[in-house]
């Protein structure tokens, strides 16, 4: 088969957006983290090669782990530098430059420094090799929520590896994401209302990219802060409360005394603690 109509490169601002089964599997250009969660997703979606943003790699470079991971299962994986490419949008990773390549993408002959589109053209005509099992993936890297806790008036903090699993059942929770803070394209910071929402900062990046829910959800009505990528792991939303910082927030949070700085766990039990407080009042 002509590797070059057989294989699909496909745009995907988020690799939640790309299709689950194609008989074709693609090469996808996108502008996800390259973190494990982002990695599982490529797995259960059987795709032949993929190019992530690398978040400007942050603690334990949990930005490009999931590049490595993918190795295992056969794919072909790279990312993109975050400051020649604004996070969360495909269009931007395909003009990005190649920043980090698993040993499989290496082998292939794709290099740092190279354009990720070229990249992309390397993998699409590159030898497929084994193919992954679908969803078959080690328990440990799917996805988890967690209630940290949930008030007697019925607020809760939550963690969520992915801002992809908020529901309108967490309309009345505080969310501490392992996603990054940018806009996926043109769609809503968060699909769904909720208190508060905490998001990775992605190493901030081109044009400040990993910030740019901030101004949204302000607009939405709701509190908003990032944390910095280098003190809490991408992907994982425990981390965001276990050990993030605070590096941004937007004018709701600073209204109620969320400061850049504070830990996350920290400002989460603040904004809880003032909507028990005026729920009671």
């Amino acid at each position: 088969m002509d590797p070059k109509s057989g294989t699909p490169i496909l745009l995907a601002d988020s690799i939640t957006h790309v299709p689950d089964y194609s008989p074709n599997p693609p090469v996808v250009i996108c502008g996800s983290h390259g973190g494990w969660t982002a990695a599982v997703f490529a797995v259960q979606k059987r795709v032949k090669g993929i190019i992530f943003n690398d978040a400007g790699g942050g603690k334990d470079q949990a930005g490009i782990a999931g590049i490595f991971f993918l190795e295992k299962h056969g794919i072909y994986a790279a990312t993109v530098d975050a400051f020649t490419a604004r996070i969360g949008i495909a269009g931007e990773t395909e003009a990005g430059i190649v920043s980090h390549v698993n040993a499989l993408a290496k082998e292939g002959g794709i290099r740092p420094g190279i354009l990720a589109r070229e990249a992309a053209e390397i993998m699409r005509e590159a030898p497929a090799l084994k193919t992954a099992e679908g969803s078959r993936t080690d328990e440990e890297f799917e996805e988890k929520m967690t209630v940290i806790h949930s008030s007697s008036a019925g607020f809760r903090i939550v963690t969520m590896d992915s801002n992809s699993m908020v529901t309108p059942e967490n309309r009345n929770d505080i969310i501490l994401t392992g996603s990054h803070g940018g806009l996926v394209g043109s769609a809503p910071a968060v699909k769904y209302p909720v208190i508060a929402a905490f998001y990775n900062d992605a190493g901030i990046g081109k044009d400040g990219a990993g910030i740019t829910r901030l101004p949204w959800l302000q607009k939405a009505g709701i509190l908003a802060a990032t944390v910095d990528a280098a003190t809490a792991k991408i992907g994982i939303g425990m981390e965001t409360y276990e050990s993030g910082i605070i590096s941004y927030i937007n004018p709701l949070a600073r209204d109620l005394g969320l400061v850049p700085g504070m830990p996350a766990r920290d400002a989460a039990w603040k904004i809880l603690r003032q909507k028990e407080s005026s729920f009671r009042a």
